[in-house]
């Protein structure tokens, strides 16, 4: 449905977060997200079972501003379930997602907003530098091209602005598949992925983040100057991920939705 053209003055915006034992940081984060020059229409946290400090820190913000809304899982869902569940919480036009342990430059949201168009979906650039001092330099600009996407899940959540009626219209969830690549398929599929090409955030990397265990989890050992290894480790990598049950269901997916559009363009 389209959008007005006035749409980055009225577009109400849902901050979700989603928190586990995110104490360490969580105050960063927090005043990064209520310093954003665009104002926020609610930030909704979902905890999934903290055992620190985090609930409290959450409830002494949920005091001094309305717009934040805290719910704490009766059981222990995971990130990706987590942020799912979370997502479906919001009533704003668009989504904005956060995680626990960044920093979001104050005009993040805005320039988000004024860049997504008719867009299902549109993401900032970001920042990695092992310390958030400035000037930083580590600036990742996401591949977010079909052909990469299909191997890789290279837009991460905190950089995304999502819109709601498209999120909440994926009707089927695989688990087993990281939650934003899941949203960056179904965005590519449907009215498709806008980019501000600047970093609007920093993102940490520390050893108890979900993003550093996940890279851990499937990394192959790089060589210092690499000549034939990334062919064929890249090789067997491949073979080792086509046995995987979620690399399975995530292409028998995208045969199953892409299989109307080539009929279509066989036709035409």
């Amino acid at each position: 449905m389209p959008m007005p053209s006035n749409l980055s003055d009225t577009a109400k915006v849902s901050v979700v977060m989603c928190t586990y034992n995110g104490a360490r940081f969580l105050r960063e984060q927090m005043d990064s997200i209520l310093a954003q020059d665009y104002p926020l229409h609610e930030i909704i946290v979902q905890d999934d079972g903290s055992t620190d400090d985090t609930l409290e820190i959450l409830a002494s913000y949920a005091r001094q501003t309305p717009l934040i809304r805290i719910y704490r899982n009766q059981e222990r869902l995971g990130f990706n379930r987590n942020f799912h569940t979370a997502m479906l919480r919001a009533t704003g036009d668009f989504i904005s997602i956060a995680d626990q342990d960044d920093i979001w430059f104050p005009e993040k949201t805005r320039r988000l907003v004024e860049k997504i168009g008719e867009a299902d979906m549109c993401f900032g650039e970001y920042y990695t530098d092992a310390e958030y001092r400035r000037p930083l330099t580590c600036h990742v600009h996401p591949n977010y091209h079909f052909a990469h996407l299909l191997f890789y899940d290279c837009i991460p959540g905190h950089a995304m602005l999502v819109r709601t009626d498209f999120l909440k219209s994926i009707k089927h969830w695989e688990y087993a598949i990281y939650y934003d690549w899941w949203i960056s398929f179904h965005a590519h599929l449907g009215r498709g992925i806008r980019c501000v090409r600047e970093a609007l955030n920093w993102h940490r990397h520390y050893n108890g983040s979900a993003t550093t265990h996940i890279h851990k989890k499937g990394r192959w050992e790089a060589v210092p100057h690499p000549t034939w290894q990334p062919y064929l480790l890249g090789y067997f990598h491949l073979a080792h991920l086509q046995q995987k049950k979620n690399w399975q269901r995530l292409y028998r997916y995208l045969a199953e939705q892409t299989a109307g559009r080539n009929e279509w363009a066989d036709e035409h």
